[in-house]
């Protein structure tokens, strides 16, 4: 054996070695460092906050935040800080400095990241500590600037921490500093708990607290200068010469002055105090530049910013041509106050809160709308335009079609009109309706019902929108008017203003259209099936008709144990007076009216669903009428009544006692809609048939039961169920015991419509002649009556004659082309397209797939090496 052949065969062994390392080192490096915990240490500006921290409402000042969290996961990875303050500081908040030592050696750790996050409430910050630790104890200390929010009376707000451990757990701790907001009734700003800088125009009270007082005394003259730019604390320009008020007290209206740096001199110029003015930035803006003086277009929002103000502050509002009235209705939704002057209204404003204005009322022209913060020098403005509510009435469809006895849908644009009324019929018909109507949710759409089978109309939901549009009138029938179903016949719509209809009014209509009533008719019953799967998706006519089209409700006449019976009944008309029974009878189940000829209401319609092969002296077994899930779908004209055959309780003999389902039942369907009703003139009788089957599987296999693959990475194993399409079948195959190379494999396959399923597996691995079995195994909550297993083996080619007899199914598909373009190719296995159909195919195996496999396969590729050496 050659030297260099060593080296290789030693390299392929190096690598299997690495192989199994990777996998050892993931199971020995999983939970090695604990979750960070006690998050402790907290103080506040330098202190250990024994109580809450007073701070006055509106007040701007930096903080100092910090504490201690221990065991902090030293792995490189990122762990999350933050510090979260209530809603009420959204916006409010601007991080300065973030810093994070290590607690035992104070040494630096950096800082990954920093933000202010969940609308501006939440301080974050990032670290990724690796200095070969398995936890660390950290110290983090935040600078933050916070605008206090004002408040109706002092109120406390706590400050939480939490740390997103990389590790796993989080270490919390709630109202670590609890922040008092004092409530500060008076106009003037107290520089002693309001730190600034203040906004020009606000009055400064200076006291004793924070200023030297020793030679101020009560009428002493104080001087105001700019600061000089080069020398702090040094006047510059003089801005306000005036009197202290009080012993040891200084009051500043900075009215006029502009923002700059300020210095406060005594009468023998000591400076005694200093402060800085800045302009509070303040806008306000209509969301619409035109609204109407009635309707939902007469109200539109302001919004108000105020980038370096927080919390609540008044102003006075004022437009020509408006009195304090008018501005009161168009600021209803405000807190607001009267000043003296009659044009004048004094509004409350916050940046953070967006309300609604309302112009119904006021008279149409151009408004300049002009806002002055009452403590501030701050002002602005906006305009906005107030036209008349343009009313256009419209039938969305001007001719609305309905089989007589079922509900017709009428949708009417109204413009930028709320309200109006309809008037359908008139006394040459035999029957007026007269309503108002109402665009309750502010659409531009009304939609309602007319049921034809009691003559009334139902609120129904808005066709566009969520909010409930109604129509509410009188019926005013003519005196020979019968209470039946409408005839079949044409009535007349008209819509238009409020009571345009009255003949005391000077308003017309201003669309017309047709309601057509037509006769109805009953044409058919048929039995579809469905998976429980597929019937868990279905709640409505429009799921029915999706489930159709994508396959997983399928016309049937055999129905496997476990699965859902689908009856479709093709009548119109019917979902009038179903509505009727279910309100006549104040419940929502629609069976009370398919339980056929009883007294009152319940005569018109008749489900019967009948054994027509009992067992000898027994009684034949029906369906319980009261068990059945009823779907309307007036619009198509039918019903769908859905049975579950997994539940006994859907199934009673004749006389009345409990039974069951099983094999080889077969049902007569029977639908009537009896002739004593006033929906049909005799009786209209349509009839179907199903039956129950055994709820099994084959799979395709050779004359001697062996299911044969190919030895490729696409090997089909496939087969046939009498269960529902769409349900889902695991597939399994599974090496022979003893084995020398075990091998397991599953996927899970759908049910095709015509009853086939497929799953594709790679035996490219696999020699011919290698056996295993197959098993197939219902996954649904019913499984198949017998155990489904197949021995298997793998072979060179498949005989294709074996395969022929897989278009047994293609009774359901007309068309005879089909097996003639599969039969020139051998590539029948395209069954691998079904495969792509089913991306929710999961496919697993067992270690014998895993690292087992991949030592095998270097081991063999150094033999190989050697053998190619020698």
């Amino acid at each position: 054996m050659t030297s260099d052949t060593n080296q290789k065969i030693r390299g392929l062994l190096l690598a299997a070695l690495m192989v199994t390392s990777v996998f050892a080192g993931s199971i020995a490096f999983a939970g090695t460092a604990a979750a960070a915990n006690n998050l402790s240490d907290v103080t506040f500006n330098g202190q250990t906050p024994s109580g809450p921290v007073s701070v006055d409402e509106g007040a701007s000042a930096s903080h100092t935040i910090s504490f201690q969290v221990d065991n902090v996961a030293d792995d490189g990875n990122t762990d999350t800080f933050r510090v979260e303050f209530p809603n009420a500081y959204q916006g409010s908040l601007t991080l300065e400095d973030v810093s994070v030592e290590n607690s035992d050696d104070s040494s630096t750790i950096e800082v990954t990241g920093t933000s202010v996050v969940n609308s501006g409430d939440t301080l974050q910050f990032t670290i990724s500590p690796d200095s070969n630790a398995d936890t660390v104890d950290v110290t983090a200390t935040v600078d933050v600037t916070v605008e206090q929010p004002n408040v109706q009376s002092t109120t406390d707000y706590g400050i939480n921490a939490e740390v997103v451990d990389s590790d796993g757990p989080t270490a919390s701790a709630e109202d670590v500093v609890v922040l008092r907001v004092q409530d500060t009734d008076s106009s003037n700003v107290d520089t002693d708990s309001v730190s600034g800088p203040y906004y020009a125009g606000q009055t400064l009270l200076f006291t004793d607290d924070n200023m030297d007082t020793g030679s101020i005394t009560s009428g002493e003259s104080i001087t105001v200068y700019t600061e000089d730019e080069d020398n702090a604390d040094e006047p510059d320009q003089l801005a306000l010469d005036l009197e202290a008020q009080t012993d040891g007290e200084v009051l500043i209206d900075t009215d006029g002055l502009e923002s700059d740096d300020y210095v406060v001199l005594d009468s023998d110029d000591n400076l005694v105090a200093s402060f800085s003015l800045v302009e509070q930035r303040f806008d306000v803006e209509f969301d619409d530049s035109t609204v109407t003086d009635e309707g939902s277009d007469a109200q539109t929002e302001l919004d108000v910013s105020s980038a370096n103000r927080a919390g609540d502050f008044t102003a006075n509002v004022s437009a020509d041509g408006l009195d304090a009235g008018d501005l009161q209705n168009i600021f209803a939704d405000y807190d607001t106050s009267t000043t003296d002057d009659d044009d004048i209204l004094t509004v409350t404003l916050n940046k953070d809160q967006t309300e609604t204005v309302d112009f119904t009322d006021i008279d149409r022209g151009d408004y300049t709308f002009n806002f002055s913060v009452t403590d501030t020098d701050a002002e602005a403005s906006d305009d906005i335009t107030v036209e008349r509510l343009n009313k256009n009435y419209q039938f969305e469809d001007g001719s609305v079609s309905v089989a007589r006895g079922g509900i017709a849908e009428v949708n009417i644009s109204m413009g930028d009109a709320s309200t109006g009324a309809v008037s359908i019929g008139s006394e040459e018909d035999g029957f007026v309706y007269n309503a108002s109507i109402e665009d309750d949710n502010d659409d531009g759409y009304v939609n309602f019902t007319i049921n034809t089978y009691d003559q009334t109309i139902s609120s129904a939901d808005d066709i566009v929108g969520d909010g409930d549009d109604y129509a509410t009138g009188t019926i005013i029938p003519s005196t020979d008017s019968e209470d039946v179903p409408l005839a079949a016949a044409n009535y007349d719509l008209a819509v238009g203003p409020e009571e345009f209809y009255r003949h005391d009014t000077d308003d017309s209509s201003d669309d017309v259209g047709t309601l057509a009533v037509t006769d109805r008719t009953t044409t058919g019953v048929q039995t579809w099936t469905a998976s429980e799967d597929a019937r868990s998706d279905i709640s409505n006519a429009d799921d029915v008709a999706s489930a159709i089209e994508n396959g997983t409700v399928t016309q049937d006449g055999t129905i496997a144990q476990g699965d859902h019976i689908i009856v479709q009944i093709q009548a119109s008309g019917l979902d009038g007076y179903i509505e009727a029974v279910s309100t006549e009878t104040d419940s929502s189940e629609v069976s009370d009216a398919f339980e056929g000829a009883d007294e009152g209401v319940n005569g018109h319609l008749n489900l019967t669903i009948r054994q027509t092969n009992p067992e000898p002296n027994r009684p034949n077994k029906m369906v319980n009428n009261q068990t059945i899930d009823y779907i309307v779908d007036g619009d198509n004209g039918q019903v769908f009544a859905v049975i579950d055959t997994a539940e006994n309780d859907q199934i009673m003999r004749e006389n009345g006692d409990a039974s069951e389902w099983d094999d080889n039942d077969e049902f007569d369907v029977s639908f009537d809609v009896v002739s004593a009703s006033e929906l049909a003139e005799g009786d209209e009788e349509v009839t179907s048939s199903f039956e129950m089957v055994t709820r099994e599987a084959t799979l395709d296999a050779n004359d001697d039961d062996i299911v044969e693959v190919e030895a490729s990475e696409n090997a089909s194993i496939s087969g046939t169920s009498t269960i529902a399409a769409g349900s889902e079948i695991q597939l399994r195959v599974q090496s022979v015991s003893g084995s020398d190379n075990p091998f397991v494999a599953t996927q899970t396959v759908n049910v095709s419509a015509d009853g086939t399923f497929s799953g594709s597996f790679d035996f490219s691995d696999r020699a011919v002649g290698t056996n295993f079995t197959v098993t197939a195994t219902d996954t649904s909550r019913s499984s198949f009556d017998e155990d489904v297993e197949y021995d298997g083996t793998v072979v060179e080619q498949i005989d294709d004659s074996t395969t022929t007899e897989e278009p047994d199914t293609t009774t359901e598909e007309p068309t005879t082309e089909e097996p003639t373009t599969e039969e020139p190719t051998t590539e029948e296995p395209s069954e691998t397209t079904t495969t792509t159909d089913e991306p929710e195919t999961t496919t697993t195996t067992s270690p014998g797939f895993g690292i087992a496999v991949a030592l095998v396969a270097l081991a063999g590729a150094a033999l190989l090496a050697l053998r190619r050496e020698n």
